[in-house]
């Protein structure tokens, strides 16, 4: 490296020097949080305390906690809890304002859903139901309850989100059996108003309280999970769609009305055949045994039901003629 003077590259010579200015010093700043949720910070010699006030406490809560269900249009209560800390202290009076800030796009949106609610044993509550939610506005409210103080106490506020989905939904759940053991659901989820997206999101599978497993919803809104090997017996199915930013959750079950026997047939051919009415859709199977006092683990899957017409089955079976046969229906 070289300098230029005077016309030559001189290597290794400094032409100047210059001074620079001090330079600035940047402490270390502490923070603490507080087992309360204060923060603590230090700043020019000066402490600073952030958080609730010392002698009383704000907080709201919602009458629709849950992410999951609430839907554009149905009410939600939400109500501010003013509390002296001392119970030496005069209880608290004054009003609360209860504000809405969401966003559409990008675009922020503030409303006051009820100003100056008289407090009354210390609470003030304010009931909704024009909360919106669409496809660029997902719904997400930050609701503040502003408490406006009184001769005792200074004002505070608490805020919360509160979750409303654009849409509502129905969860339609079905089985299909194969001869083995091995049962598929399908949970098909529908918007419940015109909204043109589709749902998307999880579906959780339950035979009662078991978990059986949790599945994606397709392109077609369908969740579909095979289990192997499903145990013979009764079985109380479930499905729930978790939601997502549009649309709320909906179950379903699978608990079949129990089979009511309408025809029993022997045909022309030696085969026999019976009918038997049930909740429609279902799936059932068919179990065959020439021991009625074995356990259905031990009896033959003879094949599955067909539904007929809506909520009516028919079976037919064409090695009765030949053997003693105890017939069994499970489902799925």
């Amino acid at each position: 490296m070289g300098i230029f003077i005077d016309g030559t590259l001189a290597p290794t010579l400094l032409a100047e020097v210059v001074t620079l200015d001090p330079g600035v010093g940047e402490p270390y700043v502490p923070t603490v949080v507080g087992p309360d949720g204060t923060v603590f910070t230090l700043n020019a010699e000066t402490l600073f305390a952030i958080g609730n006030p010392t002698n009383f406490s704000v907080a709201v809560c919602s009458s629709a906690p849950d992410l999951r269900y609430t839907v554009v249009g149905e009410p939600v209560t939400f109500t501010a809890i003013v509390t002296n800390f001392s119970g030496g202290d005069p209880a608290p009076t004054g009003t609360v304002t209860f504000q809405d800030v969401t966003y559409q796009g990008t675009s922020q949106i503030t409303n006051i859903l009820a100003a100056n609610i008289a407090l009354s044993n210390g609470m003030a509550a304010v009931t909704n139901t024009s909360l919106i939610a669409s496809t660029n506005s997902f719904g997400n409210h930050f609701i503040t309850a502003i408490y406006n103080g009184d001769t005792n106490y200074p004002g505070g506020r608490a805020t919360l989100v509160q979750k409303v989905h654009a849409s509502g939904t129905t969860l339609t759940l079905t089985s299909a059996v194969s001869l083995t053991t091995n049962v598929t659901f399908s949970a098909l989820a529908t918007a419940t108003s015109s909204l043109t997206n589709k749902p998307t999101g999880m579906v959780t599978f339950r035979d009662g309280t078991q978990y059986l497993a949790q599945v994606a919803l397709n392109s077609t809104r369908l969740a579909v999970v095979t289990i192997t090997n499903f145990p013979v017996g009764n079985h109380n199915i479930s499905a729930t769609y978790a939601s997502d930013t549009l649309f709320a959750s909906s179950s379903a079950n699978l608990s079949a009305t129990p089979p009511t026997l309408v025809n029993p047939t022997l045909l022309p051919n030696g085969n026999f055949q019976f009918t038997f009415a049930s909740s429609p859709t279902a799936s059932f199977t068919v179990l065959g045994s020439s021991d009625v006092t074995l356990p259905l683990s031990n009896w033959t899957v003879l094949g599955a039901a067909v539904e007929t017409s809506p909520g009516h089955y028919q079976f037919t079976d064409s090695a009765a003629a030949i053997d003693v046969r105890f017939y069994s229906i499970r489902s799925p």
